[in-house]
C-alpha cells in the first residue's frame, strides 16, 4: 500500500468557455457556411460548402499551432478560395464584412456542457476565456452563463491578461477562496489551459479532446506574459 499523502478534496472549477461550455465547432461551422452562402452567391453551392469547410480548417489549424500572427483575417478566406481555384480580393471583403455583422451568432452548449454544469453545482466555480468582451459577452449570455451560477466569469481583454499568464487564473481563485492544490480546471487547450494554472499552483487539469499542441520550446514560465 502506497504511503503517497492523498491530494486535497476538489473544492472549486474553473471552466473555459470555447469548445468547453461552448459548442465551438458548431458556431464556427455555422458562421462560416453561414458568411459563404450569404456574401458568394455567386459561387455553386458544392463550391461554397468545400471553401466553408476549409476556412474552418484553416482556422483550427492557426488555433491548433498558436500560430494567429502567420495570417490575417482576410487569409481565413482567401487560402482556402485560391486552393479552390478563386481569386477574388472583393468577394475575400465581403467575406470578412459578413462575419463581423454577424459574429454574435449559432452559439450553443457543448454536448457535454450539462453533465459537467449538473456534476459542479453547489461548489465555487469560475469561467475563463481568453477574447475580447464584445466577442466572449453575447455568448456568456446567449447561452445562459452570466445567470449567477458563477461566482465569477473573467475575460481576458477587460483585464488585460490573457491566458496562460498565471496571473488570471489567481484571480479566479481568489474569487473561488480556495486553494490552487484544491481546484480543478477544465479546458481544452494544453498550453493555455493547463500549462497557465500549472504555473499558478493548481495540481491537476482536466483536458477535453481537441487537437491541441505547446508552441515550440514549450509552456513559457510565470513573469514572460506581456500584461
Amino acid at each position: 500500500m502506497s504511503d503517497s499523502p492523498r491530494p486535497p478534496a476538489i473544492r472549486a472549477v474553473l471552466f473555459d468557455l470555447d469548445d468547453v461550455l461552448l459548442d465551438y465547432d458548431y458556431r464556427m461551422r455555422t458562421r462560416m457556411r453561414g458568411a459563404y452562402e450569404r456574401a458568394a452567391r455567386g459561387l455553386p453551392e458544392e463550391l461554397r460548402r468545400r471553401a466553408a469547410d476549409g476556412t474552418v480548417a484553416f482556422i483550427r489549424d492557426l488555433m491548433a499551432r498558436h500560430a494567429w500572427e502567420e495570417a490575417k483575417q482576410a487569409d481565413w478566406f482567401a487560402v482556402p478560395l485560391k486552393d479552390l481555384g478563386v481569386q477574388d480580393a472583393a468577394l475575400v471583403q465581403a467575406l470578412c464584412d459578413d462575419i463581423e455583422e454577424n459574429f454574435d451568432q449559432a452559439n450553443r452548449l457543448h454536448p457535454h456542457a450539462g453533465r459537467m454544469l449538473d456534476a459542479t453545482a453547489g461548489i465555487p466555480r469560475c469561467i475563463i476565456t481568453n477574447g475580447h468582451a464584445r466577442i466572449q459577452r453575447p455568448k456568456l449570455s446567449q447561452l445562459g452563463l452570466d445567470d449567477g451560477r458563477f461566482n465569477a466569469i473573467f475575460v481576458s481583454g477587460e483585464h488585460g491578461i490573457w491566458k496562460p499568464d498565471p496571473r488570471i487564473f489567481e484571480l479566479a481563485l481568489a474569487a473561488t477562496g480556495t486553494a490552487a492544490s484544491e481546484t480543478l480546471m477544465i479546458g481544452d487547450n494544453p498550453y493555455t489551459d493547463i500549462a497557465g494554472p500549472t504555473c499558478a499552483g493548481c495540481s491537476r487539469s482536466g483536458s477535453t479532446t481537441a487537437p491541441w499542441s505547446f508552441p515550440p520550446g514549450g509552456p513559457r514560465r510565470p513573469g514572460k506574459w506581456p500584461a
